[in-house]
């Protein structure tokens, strides 16, 4: 999955998780193809229980993952929260691109 073209950074994602969950981290792995365009390498993720109201819980980057687009686990210390927001920041292009072959959230 690619943003559409246009959107320009920051990107976010959405997710409603439907109820209050405990979140405890999340998964990214970038586009597998190599050298796939949009590889995320600095991010924001933000847990909210009305979706108004957003509290940053985890921010950074992906180490090296322009030479090692694996799999990217960040965990934190639980949250409980019904919405998260994973927002990309940048990505190892210095454009707009950002693409997500799968997004992964920790819950307990």
């Amino acid at each position: 999955m690619h943003q559409p073209k246009g959107t320009k950074l920051p990107a976010d994602i959405v997710i409603d998780l439907g109820a209050n969950l405990n979140v405890s981290g999340f998964r990214y792995l970038p586009d597998p193809t190599l050298w796939g365009p949009g590889i995320i390498n600095a991010y924001r993720f933000y847990v909210s229980t009305d979706n108004i109201n957003w509290k940053l819980v985890s921010q950074g980057e992906f180490s090296n993952i322009k030479n090692n687009p694996l799999r990217q686990t960040k965990t934190f210390a639980a949250i409980n929260a019904r919405y998260v927001k994973f927002q990309a920041v940048k990505n190892i292009e210095n454009n707009d691109n950002i693409g997500y072959a799968e997004f992964d959230l920790i819950t307990q």
